[in-house]
């Protein structure tokens, strides 16, 4: 029998606790509509959460962690302090800056420290990561009936569930995760029929939110993946037919408007083309003040969470960021740091697929960081909570496999993989 270390119960308190926090966002909004207060309540209560979370992760994390990490952390400290120095409006406090990191960080140590326990697969946390998604497919169902005020987007109609939005990227990461775990099967009949349908019905939630970047993303995952894992290739053949399906599942599901639903998109930006419009030029426009507004400010940026208000753009919900991640970094915290981020994550990712190759069990977490990659370059944002959930997760599990089980290992040996040691390699043969 596997034994269970004590710190792996702080990761099963987090579907828990994004329950509880998502029914009581909804029950507020109907209660008052307001839709900023529910921001305040939900960030501090999940401050609250993740401090004490944090507390327990940083108590068995500190003897293990590099020198380089805690200095990384001490740097993103300092510039998240002069950004909010710098922002033009600090009518929210710093409320919005410590939820992220407190909460990004959280995520980040728990999924760090169940992957270095030798015992412990990065399947459990991919798992974690698709049943998360899966949860919020439901619960998105039931809510819709209830939320009357009309927004361009699936993603805004649910702000009673703050915490599953952006409901497209979440669906992203979700749907790769799902991928990895479909490949992952093997000859299980029963393993590979859910991995396969929990793709069908996460393609279908894609497709229903609108989110043609998450499906590019996809679409790039799946193919880059296939080059460098077999097992992804030897499940090509289904995993695209439970894609396919879920596409065409999606197409009866209710839409308010042909903008909710991915395939009327596509046909509204055809239509467009014939008439001569570019349907391109909103976001390249977004693009190109993003970047005026960059070099203005090059060095130390403009401070997070400012586009919307620097641009004019405040009231506007699609407008509240670039839609793209790296820009919005640049904005943020300036170049100079934005490139440091920028070489840290293509580290992180060119580490993971080397990890993936060695390791296979840690292709479902490179696959949601790939896709969260790719996503990020044409809607993301690297601040929001939404998306730390699977970048938090996935770096940690590509960190916990990647650093030696020994801290005081050789330099060397980092990539090689765990092997139970003593009574734990005694549990795993039983």
């Amino acid at each position: 029998m596997i034994r269970t270390r004590p710190y792996r119960w702080a990761l099963l308190t987090l579907p828990v606790f994004l329950l509880a926090m998502g029914l009581f966002d909804l029950g507020w909004f109907l209660r008052t509509g307001a839709f900023a207060e529910i921001e305040h309540i939900n960030g501090w209560s999940k401050i609250f959460l993740c401090a004490l979370l944090l507390g327990y992760a940083l108590r068995h994390f500190t003897p293990v962690a590099p020198r380089a990490f805690a200095a990384f952390n001490i740097a993103w400290v300092a510039a998240y302090a002069v950004a909010y120095a710098v922002s033009v409006d600090k009518s929210d406090g710093p409320l919005p800056l410590i939820h992220v990191f407190v909460a990004g960080h959280v995520l980040f140590f728990t999924a760090f420290l169940v992957t270095r326990d030798p015992v412990t697969e990065t399947r459990d946390l991919s798992l974690f990561i698709a049943a998360l998604g899966l949860f919020a497919l439901p619960a998105t169902l039931l809510a819709w009936p209830l939320i009357e005020a009309p927004v361009d987007g699936l993603a805004n109609r649910l702000p009673g569930l703050s915490w599953i939005r952006p409901f497209g990227d979440l669906m992203t990461a979700t749907l790769a995760a799902a991928i990895g775990l479909a490949a992952m099967a093997g000859p299980s009949p029963r393993r590979r029929i859910l991995a396969l349908a929990a793709v069908t019905l996460l393609a279908a939630a894609l497709c229903w939110s609108g989110g043609r970047g998450g499906l590019a993303a996809i679409i790039g995952t799946l193919a880059l993946g296939a080059t460098l894992s077999r097992d992804l290739r030897r499940a090509l053949p289904p995993i695209t037919a439970a894609l396919v399906l879920g596409a065409l599942l999606s197409l009866p599901l209710p839409a308010e408007s042909a903008g909710l639903q991915i395939f009327g998109r596509i046909a509204q930006d055809a239509e467009s083309m014939a008439q001569g419009a570019d349907i391109s030029s909103a976001r390249l426009e977004i693009w190109r003040r993003g970047i005026d507004l960059i070099l203005e400010k090059p060095i130390f940026g403009h401070g997070f969470f400012q586009a919307g208000w620097i641009l004019d753009w405040p009231n506007d919900v699609r407008h509240r960021h670039l839609h793209n991640a790296p820009l919005e970094l640049a904005l943020a915290v300036g170049i100079p740091l934005a490139l440091a981020l920028l070489a840290l994550a293509g580290w992180a990712w060119i580490r993971g697929a080397a990890i993936a190759r060695r390791h296979p069990d840690t292709l479902p977490a490179f696959l949601v960081l790939t896709a969260m990659y790719a996503l990020s370059l044409v809607s993301g944002n690297y601040i929001h909570m939404e998306g730390l959930i699977p970048w938090a997760v996935a770096g940690g599990i590509l960190m916990g496999r990647a650093l030696p089980a020994d801290p005081n290992a050789a330099r060397g040996d980092a990539s090689k993989p765990h092997t139970p040691r003593g009574s734990d390699a005694q549990d795993q043969r039983q």
